[in-house]
């Protein structure tokens, strides 16, 4: 790739550094500051390289894409969703273009294979992982329809989250057993039941998971992944709305159900779901806060449900994925499954402390993934 430092430079401003958080104001407020934040960075680069040429050939769309979503947030906090959720079209349409540059499916972004002998026809692919806390049971056991979206006829217990509305069921899973941990939490390890996934080639997703400091970070020391300048540009003209569905939680608890937060995001999967763009999206974990620098580590998928029934689970999403029985943390930890050699974690580093990092190969995370990749996959369909 061509000299892109003043890229780097961009890219570690601490005006495009993701998540963000806040403690005064409110959320409208603040997402004008980091949107106007943003266009004062783009404004300065120089067209050293293709891409701040077409960056900045493209600012005017830049402009644009942010003054439509603070319209958006605007109007939703004053109660014109129908309108808002119009409004939110006109930055995905002129962000089209560049959107487009970062869907993939599945197998470009996980290329192991993982056999499913019920299904052979497919090739699934990947290592995604749920997990789910066995509450005031922690003797209960899981079976393959309670570890995947919550079926249509419980719906009324789906709450709102970043990426999911009241009541539409979802499948989040996580690109590693240890951010689906961070994810609920930290619970205690033997109260969770855990499962590995694989999708479908076909299955494809939004790819919202790099950090602005670890595109930087590869384009630095490639690493074995190169990235191309149609990714990069993707990505920092996509930063808007990414940092837009980026914010954490201010207010948390019973007494705080409306999350403001949460406004933009839930709009994104459901234009996605509506125009059917991809299956679903591919984003960074907000609750972690130290630097992973391989995205797959601190990954999080969502698959919004793509049909609709009275009960049971969504067809099309049972149809692209495959998954072990869920089991113990306890009783995976300490059974003799021969461990398969699974996906290679390379030099994975995750945070112990705030300054304190091991190699993800060596967590107890790891050694449970990899006994779980010696367990077939059986299809929901199957």
């Amino acid at each position: 790739m061509e000299n892109v430092a003043n890229i780097i430079g961009l890219l570690e401003r601490d005006a495009l550094d993701l998540p963000k958080h806040y403690t005064l104001g409110d959320y409208e407020e603040n997402l004008a500051k980091w949107l106007s934040a943003f266009l004062e960075q783009v404004e300065n680069l120089t067209p050293e390289n293709s891409i701040s040429r077409e960056i900045i050939t493209a600012s005017p769309e830049i402009h644009m894409v942010c003054d439509v979503l603070r319209d958006t947030v605007s109007l939703y906090l004053r109660g014109d969703l129908h309108i808002a959720y119009e409004k939110f079209q006109k930055a995905l349409e002129v962000l089209a273009p560049w959107l487009q540059k970062i869907i993939y499916p599945i197998s470009e972004l996980a290329s192991e294979f993982v056999r499913c002998e019920q299904n052979p026809t497919i090739q699934f692919r990947g290592h995604l992982y749920r997990a789910r806390p066995m509450g005031s049971d922690p003797l209960a056991t899981l079976n393959l329809d309670d570890i995947f979206h919550m079926p249509f006829d419980l719906r009324h217990k789906v709450s709102s989250q970043r990426y999911s509305v009241p009541g539409l069921p979802c499948l989040y899973l996580g690109g590693s057993l240890w951010i689906c941990w961070e994810e609920l939490g930290r619970p205690t390890f033997h109260n969770l039941q855990v499962s590995r996934f694989a999708a479908a080639p076909d299955a494809s997703v939004l790819d919202l998971a790099w950090r602005p400091r670890v595109i930087a970070h590869f384009l630095r020391c490639p690493q074995g992944r190169e990235l191309s300048a149609e990714f990069v540009v993707g990505q920092i003209m996509c930063w808007p709305l990414l940092a837009s569905c980026s914010v954490k939680r201010r207010y948390r608890g019973l007494d705080a159900p409306f999350v403001a937060e949460y406004i933009l995001p839930q709009l994104l999967l459901r234009s996605i779901r509506d125009q059917k763009l991809c299956d679903g999206l591919r984003y960074f974990s907000t609750q972690v806060t130290g630097y992973v620098h391989y995205p797959d580590a601190g990954a999080n998928y969502v698959f919004p449900v793509q049909t609709k029934t009275a009960a049971g689970h969504c067809q099309v999403l049972s149809g692209k994925f495959a998954f072990t029985s869920p089991i113990s943390w306890s009783m995976l930890q300490s059974s003799d499954i021969p461990p398969n050699v699974g996906r290679l974690f390379e030099k994975w580093e995750i945070p112990l402390g705030d300054h304190e990092y091991i190699q993800y190969g060596k967590t107890e995370f790891a050694a449970l993934e990899r006994k779980l990749s010696g367990i077939n996959v059986r299809s929901l369909n199957t």
